[in-house]
């Protein structure tokens, strides 16, 4: 039983993330010629023709997203096409920063959500507490995507505990009801 469970999360995990390299691979492609964004402006059409040989851009576009599956099952990110130098040390070179923004953004939302909830639960079924509603359904009901979120998912949980604790208020989804 939980062996098939694990196996279909599996094979949904391995999908969604094929799924997700193909939608990168060509949105990326979206943008127009290469050579255009990352050369000078006044560059001429030689110097445009073997950066695309270069990187591989002259290849008819199936060809290049094998290419990319490949390097990516190697585990091969190529290089940095503005900063010239392996994409995995620029990536790695920004992780610090990113996991400290990321940090203080989820303390202050916790923070937020912590002080919003409470005023909330102070006042049930004042208007601050169904604009703090509206604005926490508002969050769970929107897709996952980073900070934002992050923030409005403390806001629902930050008002559900409070609303637990004062119990002033019946809460939504797991939440038991006080006895």
């Amino acid at each position: 039983m939980m062996l098939g469970y694990i196996g279909r999360r599996a094979y949904h995990s391995v999908i969604s993330v094929i799924g997700l390299l193909t939608l990168v691979f060509f949105l990326t492609r979206l943008t127009g010629d290469p050579s255009a964004l990352y050369l000078p402006l006044d560059s001429s059409l030689e110097a445009r023709q073997a950066f695309a040989r270069l990187n591989g851009l002259d290849q008819p576009i199936y060809v290049q997203f094998f290419q990319y599956l490949q390097n990516l099952m190697s585990l091969d990110f190529g290089q940095s096409l503005r900063q010239n130098r392996s994409a995995i040390e620029v990536a790695l070179e920004a992780f610090p920063a990113t996991l400290k923004l990321a940090l203080v953004a989820m303390s202050l939302a916790t923070v937020l959500a912590i002080v919003v909830g409470a005023l909330a639960a102070a006042r049930p079924g004042s208007l601050f507490d169904r604009i703090a509603g509206l604005v926490s359904l508002a969050g769970a009901s929107t897709p996952i995507s980073g900070s934002r979120s992050s923030a409005f998912s403390s806001l629902r949980s930050g008002s559900a505990c409070c609303r637990r604790r004062v119990r002033a208020l019946p809460c939504t989804g797991s939440c038991r009801s006080p006895s």
